[in-house]
Order: structure tokens, then sequence, then C-alpha cells
């Protein structure tokens, strides 16, 4: 099999759920592009800022191109071996302003992350604990992501290549207004390298929400342009 063909494949097998999607009856389509600009501060501590809106796609087997939210977010980042950081991020979620049934929230996440590169494939487990904050409830969630990505291109990633990734995370969310709930995500996408410290990813990710109770299926496409200072 051929490099052209290899990518064809990974490339269907990406976005084939996508088309699926629109077949499902209660399925909803969001599509969010984002911009996120990372710079170091010091040698070890770095910032990361990124502006997300989110629209809707499809609601109601329809199409609807309207948007539900635009999010703020801040982290910062501290390496402390060569493989693991720590992290605290500020969220601002706007979703009032659109008038969509939804309230505001503010959200602060600590993360611990680990990444290995033990050939041309990196691994990186990722924890997060989350307070989801807003006029209604808070909501206190924990997370954790497998994530995996690889060049397509030969051994190395460079300047003007692609790779791809694929991810898998699990989500568990309390409250003491309402009942636990679970969520699980599939994550595939391809992204190319723009600049040694830039580059532009395409995702598509599935949303099994509330999965031990009443199932609803989400599909979030993202397009995000990282940009390194």
């Amino acid at each position: 099999m051929t490099t052209s063909s290899i990518k064809i494949s990974l490339f269907s097998l990406l976005f084939f759920p996508f088309l699926y999607c629109f077949a499902q009856e209660d399925a909803i389509v969001f599509w969010q592009p984002q911009v996120a600009i990372n710079y170091n501060v010091y040698k070890d501590y770095s910032h990361n800022f990124t502006l997300a809106n989110r629209n809707f796609l499809v609601q109601n087997e329809d199409l609807d191109l309207s948007i539900q939210q635009i999010d703020l977010v801040h982290f910062s980042n501290l390496k402390i071996t060569d493989n693991k950081s720590i992290s605290l991020g500020l969220m601002w979620r706007n979703s009032n302003l659109f008038d969509n049934g939804q309230v505001d929230e503010f959200r602060i996440t600590e993360q611990f992350n680990i990444r290995n590169s033990p050939h041309s494939v990196r691994y990186g487990h990722r924890f997060r604990a989350e307070q989801r904050i807003s006029s209604v409830l808070t909501i206190y969630r924990f997370r954790y992501r497998f994530a995996i990505d690889f060049p397509l291109e030969g051994k190395t990633l460079d300047i003007g290549e692609s790779y791809m990734l694929w991810s898998v995370e699990n989500l568990a969310s309390f409250s003491n207004s309402i009942k636990p709930f679970y969520d699980l995500r599939l994550r595939g996408g391809i992204g190319w390298r723009l600049s040694q410290r830039s580059n532009l990813q395409i995702s598509l990710e599935y949303r099994m929400v509330d999965y031990t109770r009443v199932v609803l299926d989400v599909f979030l496409l993202e397009t995000t342009l990282n940009l390194g200072l």
C-alpha cells in the first residue's frame, strides 16, 4: 500500500462518522473554530490563551447555523520534569448573549499531564479536575484522557508535514443538586505543522453524553490554529 493510499484510508476513517451523524435522528452537530496563542514566560513556565466560538450545525434533524457560545480560556503551565507538567486553567463561557436557554459559566481547571515518545508515536495521559460555576449550580468534574499522535510522513514531523491524532476521554460530573452523570468522548484528527511552534488542526469528536441513563449523541467538528510566540 502506498503512502498516498494510506493517507486516503485514514482520512476516510476520520470523517466517515461526520457523514454518518446526519442520519441519526437525535444527533446534535457543532462546529467550533478556535485560535490558541502559546508563549514561554520562563524556561519551564508558559501561558496559553484560547478564543473559541461554538456553533450549531445540525439540530433536530435540520441544518441550524447559529452561535451557541464563546469561550475565553487561559492556562498557566509549569513543566516539572522532561515529560510531566502541571497547569491551572481559567475559562469564561458566554452563552446567555445568544439567547439559547443556557447560562454563562466560569470554570477553574487543575491539570496533570504526562507525555512519552518512545519512537515516532507520542503518548499522552491527561488528568483534570474542574469546577464549573454558574448562577444555577456548581458542577465538580473529573476527566482522564489518553491520546496518541504520530507523523504521516516519515519518523519525524518536519515543517510543512502532517500528523494524525486520536484520543479517548472519560468524564464524571457531580453536584449537590443533580445526580452524577458520565460522558465518553472519542476524537480523531489530522494536523499540519506550519512552523517550529505553530500548527493547524482539524478534528472530529463523538460525545456520548450521560451514557448510564439517557444517551445523547453529540458530534463536534473542531478547527484549531495554534500559534507559538
